[in-house]
């Protein structure tokens, strides 16, 4: 299919009930051939879900989230990422207003358990 081609809305719930039914099945199997070594069923596990996924690529919503996963790519290399050193110096940062507020927390509790149980006797 090319990309000047366009599927049908009855080819589209095709392939997704396709999809569906195989996930389904796969489970089934799964669970069926519960005496088979996890490693045989896993692998058959990825193996199935690795063509429902390939034939949901085909439909309409398939193929609109393969564009939106290469444009997402492609603003991801746009991304400045921050050098290890702002790391450090913003984590070091937040542990300490974490550390600050813990004990300011704390600090408001114990007086106010002190002065509750005063009241309270």
């Amino acid at each position: 299919m090319t990309s000047t081609q366009k599927s049908s809305p009855k080819a589209n719930t095709a392939k997704w009930i396709f999809s569906i039914l195989l996930l389904c099945g796969a489970g089934y199997a799964n669970s069926y051939y519960g005496d088979f070594p996890t490693l045989y069923r896993f692998i058959a596990l990825l193996a199935v879900g690795f063509v429902a996924l390939f034939v949901l690529s085909k439909t309409k919503q398939g193929s609109a989230f393969i564009q939106l996963a290469k444009e997402a790519r492609q603003e991801m290399k746009k991304v400045v990422w921050p050098k290890r050193n702002e790391i450090m110096v913003t984590s070091g940062f937040v542990v300490v207003v974490v550390v600050l507020f813990s004990l300011i927390l704390w600090a408001v509790d114990s007086f106010l358990r002190y002065i509750i149980s005063t009241i309270l006797g």
